[in-house]
């Protein structure tokens, strides 16, 4: 079930981050604004007024992260104590096994895998089969993707949040910033104390320190939620000594018997949106503004999501994986289908937009490219396209001048490009672009870090 009390997607550290970047913004645009004209003393009176705000508001904001970790961090900080007994009583249960067909999957369902295969497997996420696991179906408000699956959690060292024994959803790889997530980490040298395995599911926290002008990691800490335990320190750069595997979405719940029981059967939507094609009854449709987006429509459609609760890497990995097939589709038809793969029958104005500026978005990076009349794939595989053109790419998926570990810029750099998952090739042709930029200027480096030049 969905954690509570929770801004969706947010850790505090995010939150923090969220809240600096615009107010930085904001004082280098006051300064832009004034370029090449001499400053008023009631100009710098001001400007240092700004200042002062901003070291004022960053403290702030920082003593609000910290009395939120003190307190059991996201949701548990915001927990009444009746509501954190209510979490710790949940029964765990085994999701229901499935059959799906190849297309199905994915749909309403994922794989069941157990951690120590998880850790083992996805740390090379090119060598995962599908068809290695077993099936289950999964009740949840997100939308399923490629990445996701099941796994059950043995031990009390993150109660309450997640029950000894809870079936959990997790997804891989970890996109964007780790800080404040709950993660489950391949451990190289080290055990987990409570359980003794070379993996562990614990909450991401990392402090850095500035030196010589430059952030770098000074401490890494793999923290349980329950007190009793004690957490897992590393000092010294992660490389060698751990790795993220996955996220943690959240904690499943035992479905209410009478929607398992009235639960239908996964639907092949590709089948289904060829159907609907040839269909022109419209009279049960449902228009998104009106449609209930806890229950399935009268057409079988899957449960809602508002493309604006995701983020534009995820429509683009979702117009990545409708071309996929590599058929070429007029603008207004891979509306459509994008907007029945989230669930909606008919793409409402809306829903239309923000759909066509992710088109679009998918043309600038290269992902599908107009074709006659119609779009189509550009490029299937990273070899597919110039060097000149990913370099150019890798640098617009930075974010600023901030910088960023080089895993997590390769990550971030796949999904831009619309892959779900890296692996060797993309791995490989990401650290030869970022040596490029290196050498030639456009990126610094700094240990494990970079970032663009200015």
């Amino acid at each position: 079930m969905p954690s509570r009390g929770r801004p969706r997607g947010r850790s505090s550290g995010a939150f923090s981050r969220a809240g600096r970047e615009p107010l930085a913004c904001g004082r280098r645009k006051w300064l832009k604004d004034r370029k090449g004209r001499t400053l008023t003393k009631d100009d710098i009176a001001h400007y240092h007024r700004i200042v002062v705000a901003l070291q004022e508001t960053i403290r702030l904001m920082k003593e609000i992260d910290e009395v939120i970790e003190q307190h059991g961090g996201w949701p548990g900080a915001f927990q009444t104590d009746g509501a954190k007994a209510a979490t710790a009583d949940v029964v765990p249960f085994r999701p229901r096994t499935v059959h799906p067909k190849p297309e199905e999957r994915y749909l309403t369902c994922v794989p069941l895998v157990p951690l120590k295969a998880a850790a083992g497997a996805f740390s090379d996420p090119q060598q995962v089969e599908d068809d290695d696991w077993e099936w289950v179906a999964v009740d949840t408000k997100r939308r399923l993707r490629p990445g996701m699956f099941v796994a059950q959690v043995v031990g009390k060292s993150m109660e309450p949040v997640i029950p000894d024994g809870a079936w959990c959803l997790f997804a891989f790889p970890v996109t964007g910033t780790r800080q404040g997530k709950t993660v489950l980490v391949k451990l190289h040298k080290d055990a987990d104390p409570e359980s003794g395995a070379n993996y562990t599911v614990k909450r991401y926290q990392s402090e850095k320190v500035e030196i010589d002008g430059v952030l770098v990691h000074s401490k890494i800490t793999l923290k349980p939620i329950n007190p009793d335990y004690k957490p897992i320190v590393f000092t010294e750069p992660p490389e060698g000594h751990f790795a993220v595997i996955a996220e943690l979405l959240e904690v499943l719940g035992e479905p209410p018997s009478e929607v398992a029981e009235a639960e239908p059967a996964p639907v092949d939507q590709r089948a289904h949106r060829a159907a609907g094609r040839d269909s022109r009854q419209q009279s049960s449709f449902l228009d998104p503004a009106e449609a209930d987006p806890s229950e399935r429509n009268s057409q079988g459609l899957k449960q809602q999501v508002d493309p604006e609760q995701l983020d534009r890497d995820e429509l683009v990995c979702m117009i990545r994986q409708l071309f996929s097939d590599g058929e070429i589709r007029d603008r207004d038809s891979a509306i459509r289908e994008l907007a029945r793969d989230l669930g909606y029958e008919r793409a409402g104005s809306r829903i239309h937009e923000i759909l066509d500026n992710a088109l679009r978005t998918a043309v600038r990076r290269g992902v599908i490219a107009n074709a006659g009349d119609g779009l189509a794939l550009d490029g299937r595989r990273i070899e597919d396209y110039k060097r000149d053109f990913l370099k150019d790419q890798f640098l617009a998926s930075l974010e600023g001048r901030a910088w960023k570990e080089r895993e997590d810029a390769i990550r971030d750099f796949a999904r831009w490009l619309g892959f779900l998952r890296t692996g060797p090739v993309i791995d490989d042709t990401s650290r030869s672009i970022i040596n490029g930029l290196i050498r030639e200027g456009r990126l610094e480096s700094n240990g494990s870090s970079i970032r663009r030049c200015g």
